[in-house]
């Protein structure tokens, strides 16, 4: 949908494949080992770190 892209990130990253991909798995392992990253204390700067980049990556790629 246009009212939610990005004109000159959004293009790009939807026309690349591998971007496409490994942005796809990125997100599924992330979602995935949540609860892990969560419970274990040492873990945990590392899932707020996935977390916030997996949230700006929104807001950018949607405008």
């Amino acid at each position: 949908m246009p009212e939610f892209s990005f004109p000159a990130l959004s293009h790009f990253v939807y026309e690349n494949d591998f971007l496409v991909f490994s942005g796809t798995y990125v997100t599924v392992l992330y979602l995935v080992y949540f609860p892990l990253g969560i419970l274990a204390p040492s873990l945990r700067p590392w899932a707020a770190v996935m977390s916030i980049s997996f949230h700006l990556g929104i807001g950018l790629l949607m405008g």
